[in-house]
């Protein structure tokens, strides 16, 4: 992995382990745990794809992105925070990023405990809505070390800042496009949502439900959530409703796993319905480009991303200019306008 091309100070920071382990683990010795042996690994990488920052001059911020969401998710946030850390000369954001499909409660909890020790310079934090999270952004903050929540807000915690789409607005314009699309008179429109306590995915169904009872009350629903966006996990759950016998004539995916939800029609032999799904992430695009999504609700993760690294910067430097505005705009991408790959 090339892992002599960086000091084993610099892969201890970036994993935020001890040197003593690093040494271990790049030396192939025993006495290292598995979960370890593999983030000092991933921070070799990390720092391998970050090679170019490294080599410049100023001022670091050293940032966590903790992100609970399926990898296709996940690895457009980090090409996205890689993007943008280069917006930010002299100042050299260098991220550290902590992913995975599904934490526990006590999982992340410890995770932002351990950042509190190692030190940050902010957290961007995409979690479930918990008092228990609450209380650990509450303990970084009182060790002067701010969070932004990334997509899905904790709203009621001292975060400085959330970094995303208006997820209200966001269910209205599904909302907006459902009505239209779904022409049948009367049927049932299946919603599905990774986990309820994302607040984010909650608020775009709850928005949803209520604008489109406005316009098409014809309409009846059905939801399913739990199944964090991963694909077994969701076929299954969708296989078990269609089992039953619903008719589902439209589907508002704001928790992903479109490809599995769609799998689960094909084996039934259920025609598939009006699908309106949410990220364009690469099966998104591809399910886009077989016309069997009719639209994705997208917006722009990169902006996010600048506001994030902007807030953290201005916690530590309150002089430094910000760019201004709260959400990212809402747009919509079809198989008429799929956008070239940056």
């Amino acid at each position: 992995m090339g892992s002599h091309r960086f000091l084993v100070k610099e892969v201890a920071v970036q994993a935020g382990v001890s040197t003593a382990t690093v040494d271990r683990v790049l030396n192939n010795r025993s006495q290292v745990k598995h979960q370890t042996r593999l983030r000092v690994l991933r921070a070799v990488e990390e720092l391998e794809r970050l090679q170019d920052s490294l080599n410049l001059s100023g001022e670091r911020f050293l940032i966590d992105v903790v992100v609970e969401a399926p990898d296709r998710f996940a690895e457009i946030v980090r090409n996205a925070v890689e993007a943008e850390i280069a917006s930010f000369l002299p100042a050299l954001v260098r991220p550290r990023f902590h992913f995975r499909e599904t934490w526990t409660t006590p999982e992340l909890v410890a995770r932002l405990r351990r950042i509190g020790l190692n030190g940050s310079k902010g957290v961007l934090l995409k979690a479930k809505n918990l008092p228990e999270i609450c209380e650990a952004i509450g303990a970084l903050r009182h060790q002067h070390i701010p969070t932004a929540t990334l997509v899905t807000d904790i709203p009621d915690s001292t975060r400085i800042a959330y970094a995303g789409m208006d997820n209200i607005s966001a269910g209205e314009t599904a909302s907006y496009l459902m009505s239209r699309f779904v022409t049948a008179h009367g049927g049932t429109i299946l919603l599905t949502i990774s986990h309820s306590d994302f607040s984010g995915e909650a608020d775009r169904i709850a928005s949803f439900r209520q604008s489109i009872l406005l316009v098409r009350p014809d309409l009846d629903f059905v939801e399913i959530s739990g199944g964090y966006g991963q694909s077994n996990a969701t076929k299954k759950q969708v296989t078990e409703l269609l089992e039953r016998g619903d008719q589902i004539i439209g589907l508002y995916s704001a928790g992903g796993g479109n490809r599995a939800i769609l799998e689960a029609f094909n084996e039934l032999d259920v025609p598939e319905p009006v699908v309106i799904g949410h990220d364009l992430d690469e099966e998104n695009r591809m399910l886009l480009s077989e016309g069997r999504i009719s639209a994705v609700i997208v917006h722009d993760l990169n902006k996010d991303m600048r506001q994030a690294f902007a807030g953290f910067i201005t916690f530590h430097k309150p002089k430094f200019k910000t760019e201004a505005g709260r959400f990212s705009t809402v747009q919509i991408v079809t198989p008429a306008n799929i956008p070239d790959l940056a």
